[in-house]
């Protein structure tokens, strides 16, 4: 592992990377998941 500078931004943009997936992954599921719950229960 690199440190400095140059190891904590790419450390920083690997994570930023993850985390805003991760999130879009989320927000996409969610309405997704919604509107089966609601179909199954009407």
């Amino acid at each position: 592992m690199s440190r400095g500078p140059d190891g904590i931004i790419s450390l920083l943009n690997f994570f930023c990377k993850n985390w805003a997936a991760f999130i879009y992954k989320k927000l996409k599921m969610k309405p997704f998941l919604g509107r089966q719950s609601k179909t199954r229960r009407s």
